[in-house]
């Protein structure tokens, strides 16, 4: 049955979009692993669509200090990857073509941006590309990587997308690193991908370090893969001629045309599905049996709903006391409420009412009222007289009240200050109405007509 690449790759959009509908931050494990996913699929769905007309894209891969950006020189004979003796030094990939149009539009999913001064650096989260001329890129675009072991996460990410969306990869070690396990699951995958692959060591004293490097790859089922070795500057080993650096040319350019291969574009899919249902789906799944679970428990310890009564003896108790209280009915904040404006109702209430309610008797009623005379204007002069009179007859009462010692109001006037002690009480009377009866004694200072007054006071109050 054919391999309908077309199919397989909508499918592919189709679970990449479910995945990106996902909340923004599901969890903080789930969210990686959902992002790598897309990352993986994307350069899936890039394979998936990949022809072998344009030249193959051709990715070094290594170890921080490999001198991966210094064999991308060599091979070009020009210096297009900026080197240093700093290690981790190049920060992003960087593509070095013949002509733009032979790097994919949006190939790693980042954007492009052009060189415009050489050697180029790289810069994290992009891919710039520089166009030069040699005649080893009329046959292949050479990418240069960042470090796969580095002190820096991002650089290893940059070099892992590099790697799933290359055409083929060139695998760069040296001496004192090829035995170190950071490149051995890109061995796997590029075997399991079907990803053409060349192995260089660089930096070569001896031969001995290039056989056992090739004894490891028979080990890891490339058992015929062409080992290359780079002498460094100073050393005296010169390597066989199959396995120089211009062979090493040859090689590559013999990479292009490269026809697609069904059985690895079938396995990076497997693979990117296998990842979303490790570490996407069944975390997902997990947590949601989780909150089931949760719920069922819940659920549990509610109370069963039953119309049976379990406790007549309260519910014969409320019965009662609907029937014969009406504060039951009525609650304690109206009942409250309802004593509050006791007084503003009885002093609402009429004049006979509140007699009978307050006194216990009815009012005297009143003579009925004989028909108006004729309105006289008022005689000013004469009520004036009057009250004059009445209060000269008060003032004669008060001054003749003791006739063994003549009052002397003006002598006997004098200011002066008292302390009073005493007692009261308040006494119910009806609702809030209440009788409050205070006594006092005055003991005057200074030279008073009498030492000692007492006092007697009587009033009433409402409670509020």
């Amino acid at each position: 049955m054919a391999f309908e690449c077309g199919a397989v790759e909508r499918e592919v959009r189709r679970l990449c979009e479910a995945v990106r509908s996902l909340p923004a931050r599901p969890s903080a494990s789930v969210a990686p692993a959902a992002a790598r996913f897309l990352a993986d699929a994307e350069a899936a769905c890039f394979h998936l669509l990949r022809t072998n007309e344009p030249p193959p894209l051709l990715v070094v891969l290594g170890g921080t200090g490999t001198g991966k950006s210094t064999l991308v020189n060599r091979l070009l004979d020009r210096e297009v990857s900026a080197t240093s003796s700093i290690r981790t030094f190049t920060g992003g990939a960087v593509a070095v073509a013949a002509d733009p149009s032979r790097i994919p539009p949006l190939w790693l999913g980042l954007p492009h941006d052009p060189v415009r001064s050489v050697p180029a650096r790289g810069q994290p989260m992009r891919l710039q590309f520089v166009i030069a001329s040699a005649p080893l890129l009329d046959s292949i675009t050479l990418v240069d990587t960042p470090d796969l072991d580095g002190d820096n996460p991002a650089h290893h990410a940059e070099a892992d997308r590099a790697f799933r969306w290359a055409d083929a990869v060139v695998f760069l070690v040296t001496p004192e690193k090829y035995q170190k396990p950071e490149l051995t699951p890109y061995y796997r995958l590029a075997r399991t991908y079907a990803i053409p692959a060349l192995f260089v060591m660089n930096k070569v004293e001896v031969g001995e370090a290039v056989e056992d490097y090739r004894r490891q790859l028979a080990e890891r089922k490339w058992d015929a893969a062409a080992v290359f070795a780079i002498p460094r500057n100073d050393a005296a080993w010169e390597p066989p001629e199959h396995e120089s650096l211009a062979s090493l040319r040859a090689a590559m350019a013999q990479l292009a045309p490269m026809p697609p291969r069904d059985e690895g574009r079938r396995l990076r899919v497997i693979d990117a599905v296998d990842r979303l249902r490790d570490t996407v789906l069944a975390p997902l799944v997990e947590r949601r049996s989780g909150i089931d679970r949760l719920r069922e428990r819940l659920a549990s310890m509610a109370p069963a709903r039953t119309r049976v009564n379990v406790s007549p003896v309260a519910s014969e108790l409320q019965a009662r006391m609907r029937e014969k209280s009406i504060l039951y009915l009525m609650g304690p904040e109206r009942v409250l409420r309802r004593a509050r404006e006791v007084p503003k109702v009885l002093l609402k209430l009429p004049r006979t009412v509140y007699e009978l309610l307050m006194r216990g008797r009815l009012p005297t009623l009143d003579p009925p009222r004989q028909a108006p005379e004729k309105a006289q204007p008022p005689d000013f002069a004469s009520t004036l007289g009057e009250q004059f009179t009445a209060i000269q007859n008060r003032i004669m009462d008060v001054l003749q009240s003791d006739d063994a010692r003549p009052l002397a109001l003006a002598d006997d006037a004098e200011t002066s200050t008292s302390v009073n002690v005493g007692g009261g009480a308040k006494i119910r009377l009806a609702g809030p109405l209440r009788l409050r009866l205070d006594y006092r004694v005055f003991r005057l200072q200074g030279s008073p007509r009498h030492d000692v007054y007492q006092r007697f006071y009587a009033g009433a109050n409402l409670r509020f």
